[in-house]
């Protein structure tokens, strides 16, 4: 199943009544090409569930006394994807959460037994459910709950996360009104809203062996890809490149036996030689690789420019940016005709040092300082960094319940599965699991959570993820990457001294850094003190197509006349369209 909307009655309305209600938040789904299938009505409230874009598969049991189970996305349980298996599943559900430790994917559950109705989503939130403040309304939609709002306001906060980052942190979204449901739970939703805490269960890494530590990681992830394999078969499309993160990835389905039944890569402007690797390396393997250009596709014409953007808009469910030239859209879309599982190396980063910070206590506020501190010159005066940084500060102590000021090793390694992954890539994941089938196996909890024990000066270097590859697959190891160096012979000097000197940066000298010349990890982040140029799509014949009126309510925050990088001012004009409820 793609998608669900639940809304709880209001007071004395029929079906019908509601459905006239909560016609725009229904018509999303139509906007999205997802068909709904399945009603369930009760006295209390209506959830309707919907077709995935590609696979028409119902994910809904009922059973006596409005009790039923609803699965979406891709929801794994007893290492079983069938329909059957949801009978199992709801016989085991209870508020304790031991069955949390059979069900593993990128998946909502929803459940109501013995009177009460229970939500519950993978436990770092990339499949997202989203939800008015009440949880009178709730989806995997972020647009669906968006149109329920009669009056949706700003929350400035994080507009400006979204907008400069490309994601917004924490749990409340750009909409006041809007919340992220806490994946961390399992919600009641009815007959009160509650909230259980659940606890994952994690493997440890008891022993500090670094050889050990290898075996024990590398033994829980083929365990997680045999179950793709059961479930899965060579039916798996996986995008490649010749560095860390994909190429794990490949080494765990070769060890497996599963044979990805779509490979593709893509041009990456930071590693000029990616592609050549890539393809080498495929080559080596047997395996053919497709050619992925997202570079020129043909220009969306003014007329049509409206309704290309308005597509665009509500397959991406709002929060992907959608002022571009629309080729990620449409090679997601092909994606899903070549292979049944969409699977993401993405996160890998939890076997290396991600945030490339020296392994002693730091400051929560320099951390924030040393990511997030850049160029703010095009924000208006609505704009306040201690007020922003403070508020950043507040959100990562409530995320790692934590109180004073400081971050030892273990809480820096959780910011990566518990802040990064989970907010930044959530959008991407969400879609694709609307779309199709996805999995981004490096989120997994009970892969994700056992990394936080491997030692930070284990990760340095890139050691440990290379050492995982060449343990698991030792000729896939030998390829060179596009670094300029393999994953098999030791780190070479040169490459060794540039992530040393990079770990040693002092925190304050990260800040400037970042501000005027690099980001920690090469990418350039001057947002606008080099002039890029602006893509026809962002120009102001095409923007006039799509707001008529000159004074857009983000200029209260942005002067775009400032902006000078085009995807910073496609996340803000992105962002106009939901706060001004455009379509």
């Amino acid at each position: 199943m793609g998608a669900f909307l639940l809304v709880k009655k209001p007071k004395d309305l029929d079906i019908k009544q509601v459905e006239k209600e909560y016609n725009n938040s229904l018509r999303v789904f139509d906007k999205k090409g997802l068909s709904c299938y399945h009603r369930i009505d009760t006295k209390d409230y209506v959830i309707w569930a919907f077709y995935k874009y590609k696979y028409k598969v119902d994910n809904v049991v009922s059973f006596d006394n409005n009790q039923f189970v609803i699965a979406t996305g891709t929801l794994i349980y007893n290492r079983r994807m069938d329909h059957s298996v949801l009978k199992e599943l709801f016989n085991d559900f209870s508020e304790d959460g031991k069955f949390l430790s059979k069900l593993h994917g990128e998946y909502c559950l929803i459940v109501s037994k013995d009177g009460k109705l229970y939500l519950v989503n993978d436990y770092l939130g990339l499949n997202r459910i989203y939800a008015d403040k009440q949880k009178n309304v709730v989806s995997n939609s972020y647009l669906a709950v968006l149109k329920s709002i009669e009056k949706p306001t700003v929350s400035p906060q994080e507009l400006y996360e979204y907008s400069l980052y490309g994601s917004f942190f924490g749990i409340q979204s750009l909409i006041k009104e809007i919340d992220l449901v806490d994946s961390r739970n399992i919600w009641q939703l009815y007959p009160e809203v509650s909230a259980i805490p659940r606890i994952p269960e994690v493997a440890q890494l008891d022993s500090r062996n670094f050889d050990e530590m290898v075996a024990k990681v590398s033994e829980n992830l083929l365990d997680y890809f045999s179950i793709i394999k059961e479930n899965f078969g060579d039916n798996v499309c996986l995008g490649l490149s010749a560095g860390w993160d994909s190429r794990l990835v490949l080494a765990l389905l070769k060890k497996v036996g599963v044979k990805p039944l779509y490979l593709y890569t893509y041009p990456d402007s930071r590693q000029p030689t990616c592609v050549e690797r890539t393809k080498i390396m495929a080559r080596g393997e047997g395996l053919e690789i497709d050619y992925v250009d997202d570079g020129k596709p043909p220009e969306v014409s003014e007329d049509g420019f409206e309704a290309f953007i308005e597509n665009q808009y509500f397959m991406n469910d709002g929060l992907i940016p959608v002022f571009n030239n629309g080729s990620t859209l449409d090679h997601r879309l092909k994606r899903v005709d070549k292979a049944k599982l969409q699977l993401n190396g993405g996160s890998g980063e939890i076997y290396r040092n991600f945030w490339r910070l020296p392994h002693r206590n730091i400051p929560v506020d320099g951390f924030v300082k040393s990511r997030y501190d850049i160029d703010f010159s095009m924000c208006t005066n609505r704009f306040d960094k201690n007020t922003h940084f403070s508020t950043f500060a507040d959100k990562i102590r409530a995320l790692l319940e934590i109180t004073d000021n400081r971050l030892n090793e273990k809480q820096i390694a959780m910011l990566f599965p518990l802040w990064h992954a989970r907010y930044w890539m959530g959008y991407d994941n969400t879609i694709n699991n609307q779309i199709s089938y996805g999995l981004t196996p490096f989120n997994e909890a009970r892969i994700a959570l056992q990394s936080l024990d491997i030692p930070l000066k284990y990760r340095n270097y890139g050691s440990f993820q290379a050492s995982l590859i060449k343990y698991i697959d030792p000729d896939l190891a030998k390829y060179t990457s596009h670094y300029g160096y393999n994953f098999y012979a030791p780190l070479p000097i040169r490459a060794r001294l540039k992530d040393y000197a990079k770990l040693h940066v002092p925190i304050w000298l990260k800040a400037f850094i970042r501000k005027n010349f690099w980001n920690v990890n090469d990418v350039k982040f001057q947002l606008s003190k080099k002039q890029f140029p602006l893509p026809y799509y962002l120009s102001t014949e095409y923007r006039k197509r799509i707001f008529s009126n000159s004074e857009l309510m983000v200029a209260e925050y942005f002067d775009l006349d400032k902006i000078r990088d085009p995807e910073l001012l496609s996340r803000v004009l992105s962002a106009e369209l939901i706060i001004s409820n455009r379509f």
